[in-house]
C-alpha cells in the first residue's frame, strides 16, 4: 500500500499543471531551495538507489511502487524541460494533429 507522503507526490507528479506555476500554492515544495530542477534531479536519483537497494535485499521490500514513482519523476523532469525549452508548444501550423 502506498503511504500518504507517497500519494500525494505521485498526485504533484501526474498533475497535469506545470511545477514551475506560481498560482499554485500546492506545488511550492518542488520550488524550494535550489529549485525544481535540482530538487526533481535529486528525487529521482534518492528514489532509483533506494529501488537498487531494495532490489538487492534478501527478503521481500516491494519494487513495483518505488519504480513507479521514479519513472514519473522522470517523466515529470522531461516534460518540466520541455516546456521551459517551448513554453509556446512545438508545432509550425495552427492546426494540432495529435502525436505528431
Amino acid at each position: 500500500c502506498l503511504t500518504n507522503n507517497t500519494t500525494i507526490t505521485l498526485n504533484d507528479l501526474f498533475s497535469n499543471i506545470s511545477l514551475q506555476d506560481p498560482n499554485q500554492s500546492n506545488f511550492n515544495d518542488w520550488n524550494q531551495y535550489l529549485g525544481l530542477f535540482f530538487n526533481l534531479s535529486l528525487f529521482i536519483i534518492v528514489k532509483l538507489v533506494i529501488t537498487a537497494i531494495t532490489i538487492t535485499c534478501p527478503f521481500p521490500c516491494g519494487v513495483f511502487s518505488q519504480v513507479f514513482v521514479a519513472g514519473a519523476g522522470i517523466g515529470r523532469l522531461i516534460g518540466e524541460i520541455g516546456l521551459l525549452l517551448f513554453p509556446n508548444g512545438v508545432g509550425g501550423s495552427e492546426t494540432i494533429l495529435p502525436q505528431i
